[in-house]
């Protein structure tokens, strides 16, 4: 990620990064982002919940159900944020 992404962002991009590929977490990221009305830049604690279950249905498809929902659990510990749903 470059200078303007906020420090959760990299956070998501490191975690998604080697199940996704470094182009692939970037997408999925800003596409997450986009969805839920959030700047990539922007994205702090307060959003990443809508982030996250935005991203779940890609991770989904692409990783299964079991290793989503580890991704999921990564990003919260990581991140900070508390556990939803």
């Amino acid at each position: 990620m470059d200078a303007e992404e906020s420090q959760l962002s990299r956070v998501v991009h490191e975690v998604l990064t080697p199940l996704l590929g470094r182009h692939t977490a970037r997408k999925a990221l800003e596409l997450a982002c986009q969805k839920s009305g959030t700047a990539v830049a922007r994205l702090g604690d307060a959003e990443l919940p809508v982030v996250i279950d935005n991203l779940m249905p890609m991770l989904r498809t692409l990783l299964g159900e079991q290793v989503a929902e580890r991704v999921k659990g990564d990003i919260q510990h990581r991140g900070g944020g508390g556990g939803q749903g």
